[in-house]
């Protein structure tokens, strides 16, 4: 039921930048703000552990057969197809084959395919000027890099998550309720990075080391889930219920010098006037322009202009 925009300033005030996720920035405050009316002080959460103590093994075929055991990589071969039905031209052509091409063959399938256009994702995730998007070599980013191993991509996101501190601190100041990770303690995140591929994925069972590790921790209903989950899947239901709220922001944002030299305007008045309609919110494209470019780019030049009202205003 929380605005689109609300509640930002009361972490800004507490020294917190924007939120990287306004979106899921809505359930996050929501659950604090629950825990706090129920007394509790701090929440054990997981989101971390994605990147290392409840990753898959996706490359475990090719690492098997890297490692002097094809004969072990087809048994688990067999076991993956009988387990998800997937064709055996898939498993051996892309699960093995596709892996198993140099670096650079891979790279240049990937740029005459396009199937892989990590920096154009990146910037349609974003609403930057176009003007300052391209002075950023975005290609030498861990996380957008084709040649950047995944374990060092996943590290690299793990270390990015440092850049959020201060909203996290924010938020635990401003609830009184704090919000504590063990998936990302350092030594979990040693040992899970030293694990190979095959001990995450086997005998067709995913994300085998979380859920043997937590098989006597936590419900069946939850260590042999399966399903994935959604983040907010109603949210451009949300967003689009404040509409009007939006167009309101955008011509702020035109009136804003900071934000419309920051901002690619042209773009986001482009996404205000040619609105998807609800079916399309699963779509890649809507995900990333509305979800991400517009709702960020929106937040972020309100907090530029919170920022230089507030830096005008006397301190007592």
């Amino acid at each position: 039921g929380a605005g689109v925009f609300e509640r930002h300033e009361a972490l800004w005030e507490l020294g917190a930048g924007p939120v990287r996720n306004p979106c899921n920035f809505l359930w996050v405050d929501a659950i604090s703000e629950r825990a706090a009316t129920d007394g509790v002080t701090a929440l054990m959460t997981g989101g971390r552990g994605n990147m290392a103590f409840s990753a898959d093994g996706p490359d475990w075929l090719a690492e098997l057969v890297r490692a002097g055991r094809p004969l072990v990589a087809m048994r688990e071969a067999a076991t993956w197809r009988n387990a998800t039905g997937e064709s055996r031209a898939w498993t051996y052509g892309v699960r093995i084959g596709s892996r198993l091409m140099p670096r650079r063959a891979k790279r240049f399938g990937e740029r005459v395919s396009g199937r892989t256009d990590r920096v154009g994702d990146w910037n349609r995730s974003i609403a930057v000027h176009p003007q300052l998007a391209g002075d950023l070599d975005l290609a030498r980013t861990p996380a957008l890099n084709p040649a950047t191993h995944p374990r060092d991509r996943a590290l690299w996101v793990v270390q990015a998550g440092a850049t959020q501190a201060d909203a996290q601190a924010a938020l635990a100041a401003r609830h009184g309720v704090e919000h504590r990770d063990p998936t990302i303690d350092r030594r979990v995140v040693e040992v899970a990075l030293r694990q190979p591929e095959w001990v995450r994925r086997h005998d067709g069972v995913t994300r085998a080391v979380v859920r043997g590790a937590m098989g006597d921790r936590l419900p069946p209903s939850i260590a042999l889930r399966t399903r994935r989950g959604e983040q907010l899947p109603d949210w451009l239901d949300v967003l689009t219920a404040a509409r009007p709220l939006v167009e309101s922001e955008l011509d702020q944002v035109r009136e804003h010098p900071l934000s419309r030299r920051l901002l690619d305007v042209d773009r986001l008045d482009a996404l205000v006037a040619n609105w998807p309609s609800r079916d399309r919110r699963a779509e890649d494209r809507v995900m990333r322009e509305y979800r991400l470019a517009l709702w960020r780019g929106l937040l972020v030049s309100r907090y530029l202009r919170w920022f230089e009202s507030r830096a005008a205003r006397p301190v007592a």
